[in-house]
């Protein structure tokens, strides 16, 4: 076994044990995230059903930020390996690696992920209602959030709209108990 796959395994395997094993990873992406002005550090992007998580890449790992994704306000790519994620308190300027496997990867397909995470939680409301701005250039990379934008068939989502994954991320964004006989 090779030292960045066993690393990886590690990695992962600290990453799993931080959140618990009750917390659904949806995708683990290796990128560059930019601590100083030109300096850039290692971190994991690992998105969860309602979380940005940011851990260190070393083991044992560690949190190193967070945010809900009704914490961000802007969304800004100038190109398919850069992007940035504003929110609340601060701005993140990513530099796409590669994700936690072999694939390669980039600011789009991370996006688009993202972009898809939040349509999970809100099908019937255009993304444009919950991010305030989406800056991606050049246009022709807006594709990648063409489905996000627009809301989706009703006749798709349910017949309660989705109400039990909503409500699991207000109570998650407002520091809420979840109570699971409300979203029966």
């Amino acid at each position: 076994m090779s030292t960045r796959s066993h690393l990886t395994k590690d990695l992962n395997e600290s990453v799993k044990t931080i959140l618990g094993r009750n917390v659904k990873i949806l995708v683990k992406y290796m990128v560059k995230l930019e601590t100083k002005s030109d300096k850039f550090e290692n971190r994991m992007l690992v998105l969860t059903p309602v979380r940005v998580y940011l851990f260190t890449a070393k083991v044992p790992t560690r949190i190193d930020s967070n945010f809900h994704y009704l914490d961000i306000h802007t969304i800004d790519s100038k190109d398919p390996t850069h992007f940035s994620i504003s929110t609340l308190d601060k701005t993140y300027v990513f530099s796409s690696i590669g994700d936690a496997g072999n694939l390669s990867s980039n600011a789009d397909v991370i996006l688009t992920d993202l972009s898809s995470a939040i349509k999970q939680i809100f099908p019937t409301v255009p993304l444009k209602y919950i991010i305030k701005k989406i800056e991606v250039n050049p246009i022709e990379r807006a594709s990648i959030f063409s489905d996000e934008l627009r809301p989706s068939d009703p006749r798709n989502v349910g017949p309660c709209g989705g109400f039990s994954v909503q409500y699991f991320c207000m109570c998650d964004y407002h520091g809420v108990q979840y109570r699971e006989e409300v979203s029966i």
